[in-house]
């Protein structure tokens, strides 16, 4: 039975672009035992040129025992200013073990202040002090950035949405409006048994996801203003503990990015000394020059190989072979893997992806 919400946080389109990242951890915090003060962790940002940050939300998630008081008694620092501007409403779930509590502040009074810097990492730290542990489980950043000659159009919706083995969950996404040809839908999902099978679908992509640990998600969607998400957990063979999927985070993002469009073609897809192998073509369709373009190899969202490509002039194409262990795919690996491409132009980033039969 399908428990919990997600709930619409943020929905905005204009000039500019929308950056979305989520990080896992596992720190635990405390004053007892095997429990720290203080927990650190690494938040991913994004550094642009001649713009300006427009919005700006940090989402945490924490896992505790139901005798830990709420709200919780700790502070939290970014880059060493300190975040105090929670919004509303939070969230909280009863798990097998624990109850997962969700966070959201409001971080855009940080990037309004002239001493706070953009840069490409940030240093978020958590100081906790009580004899009731907590873990830390997850940081999700969502910003949205002003600049010429980019758009977007976004709704994010964040919350805690639990999905037991058999269920089925179908979500009705609006966006307010469509200004790019490029639509993505991201989600984050904690899982934790290793027989956990979920599927995503958008109805142009389907993907399975499997457990266990904190995954990120990434799904071309439809160009349209609405769109369906459906989300199945498929019942295993055996009965499984603890069995609880979580939903934390769905975020759809239409875009409108500058970098030139690359096309990919398999050229070939073999099997040797225990390795697949995968023989590419890059092109570059577009007018202009593509810069930092990498390659990765990507099983059930989770990268595996890449390699960096020499940059590519208009109308050029790049011959490359990338390969990975058989070892390093899941034993029950699905019979297809992932071509991912990324490329970038005056630091903004795009990417592309294909599955592969193998």
């Amino acid at each position: 039975m399908v428990e919990g919400a997600l709930t619409k946080i943020y929905e905005d389109s204009g000039e500019g672009l929308v950056f979305f990242s989520s990080s896992m951890t596992t720190s635990i915090l405390g004053s007892s035992g095997y429990a720290s003060k203080r927990a650190v962790v690494r938040v991913p940002g994004i550094k642009l040129r001649d713009c300006r940050v427009k919005s700006s939300l940090l989402s945490i998630g924490v896992t505790a025992p139901p005798t830990v008081r709420v709200p919780f008694r700790w502070k939290l620092e970014l880059g060493n200013f300190t975040i105090s501007r929670e919004m509303k409403p939070q969230f909280s779930i009863l798990l097998e073990d624990s109850i997962y509590y969700k966070v959201i502040y409001d971080t855009k009074p940080l990037f309004s202040t002239r001493r706070f810097e953009a840069l490409e990492d940030y240093t978020l730290q958590v100081f906790y002090d009580s004899a009731h542990p907590i873990t830390l489980r997850e940081a999700t950043v969502v910003n949205t950035y002003t600049k010429s000659k980019l758009g977007y159009s976004t709704t994010y919706m964040s919350g805690l949405l639990v999905l037991e083995p058999g269920d089925t969950y179908e979500l009705k996404l609006n966006l307010p409006d469509i200004v790019g040809d490029e639509t993505i839908l991201y989600a984050t999902l904690l899982i934790p048994s290793p027989r956990a099978l979920l599927t995503l679908n958008t109805n142009i992509e389907k993907i399975e996801v499997e457990g266990p640990g904190f995954k990120v998600v990434e799904l071309q969607a439809p160009n349209s203003k609405s769109l369906n998400v459906i989300i199945e957990y498929s019942k295993p063979e055996i009965k499984i503990y603890p069995k609880k999927v979580l939903l934390t985070n769905l975020i759809v993002v239409n875009r409108r990015l500058p970098a030139p469009p690359l096309s990919i073609h398999v050229d070939d897809v073999k099997t040797i000394n225990n390795k697949v192998v995968i023989d590419l073509t890059i092109t570059n369709d577009g007018s202009e020059r593509v810069e930092d373009i990498i390659v990765s190899l990507r099983q059930a969202m989770v990268n595996i190989k890449e390699i960096k490509l020499d940059p590519l002039d208009p109308g050029r194409s790049a011959r490359s072979t990338i390969d990975v262990d058989m070892s390093k795919l899941p034993s029950k690996t699905t019979r297809k893997i992932t071509v991912n491409i990324k490329w970038s132009k005056e630091g903004v980033m795009a990417s592309k992806s294909i599955d592969v039969k193998i």
